[in-house]
């Protein structure tokens, strides 16, 4: 069964944020909502004593568009190796930075999601249009994105697995049919020992004592083969357990559990 508080509980959310408020609103929003994961936050004050090196093992990255400025070297090296980046930008992002008409000081706002698009390809962006709904909103996209890794790396471990019993099972089908043709090599040379040991009169007692020994070995090797006589069956048995338990997580999967 698919559980979302299990889950939640073993990802790891790096916030990045201009101000405290905007983590402290957004972690709240998230426990009200659903099970959440485990917060890092980092404001853009405290973006100078962080080099990014120990963050590379968390999961997400949401940050506030007003604190792109601070945490771009940070995010470069998150966006190098692939950690997936939600910037959650202001209503007024939505148009570019333009000249206050009543006074000769622009009025800059937050980088449009195309601007930060060029610099980091891979960023999802969210305008937040009010407080409430938008913070709704970015957590609900953000659990469909965790949500999103966890599949894949569930595909991963999947096509690993798959790929480890399928060498598996290639190996004991070279030894189920190898048994065969050794069962026969080792009949001959058994049935060849008890007709000489028959031959008492014309050997010598060091020849006796050696054939004794090749029919004894011959009678161990032949009760080691008797134990893999059912490896076939296993084998067969333990392909078809491996169809039925992939066409159930398949099922799983689809429906949610």
């Amino acid at each position: 069964m698919f559980s979302d508080d299990r889950f939640m509980q073993d990802r790891v959310v790096l916030v990045l944020a201009q101000s405290p408020a905007f983590a402290q609103a957004l972690v709240a929003r998230w426990q009200n909502i659903s099970s959440a994961p485990a917060f890092t936050v980092i404001t853009s004050a405290d973006a100078t004593s962080h080099n990014g090196s120990q963050y590379k093992a968390c999961h997400m990255v949401i940050v506030e568009a007003a604190a792109i400025h601070s945490h771009r070297n940070l995010l470069q090296r998150l966006d190098a190796v692939g950690t997936p980046v939600i910037c959650a930008l202001p209503i007024a992002a939505s148009r570019n930075a333009r000249s206050n008409s009543h006074g000769p000081e622009p009025i800059v706002f937050s980088p449009t999601a195309d601007q930060l698009r060029a610099d980091f390809p891979r960023m999802i962006t969210l305008n937040l249009i009010d407080r409430e709904s938008g913070l709704d909103t970015l957590v609900t996209l953000a659990i469909e994105v965790l949500k999103r890794i966890d599949a894949v790396l569930r595909a991963k471990k999947a096509e690993s697995d798959a790929g480890s019993q399928s060498a598996q099972l290639a190996l004991g089908k070279y030894v189920a049919e190898s048994m065969h043709g050794f069962n026969n090599a080792l009949t001959a040379v058994l049935g060849n020992a008890e007709l000489l040991m028959l031959e008492t009169s014309s050997l010598t007692p060091q020849m006796q004592e050696e054939i004794e020994a090749i029919h004894s070995n011959a009678i161990r090797l032949h009760e080691m083969m008797q134990r893999f006589s059912s490896l076939e069956a296993e084998i067969e048995a333990g392909r078809k357990h491996g169809k039925s338990a992939a066409a159930g997580g398949t099922q799983a999967y689809l429906s949610g559990t």
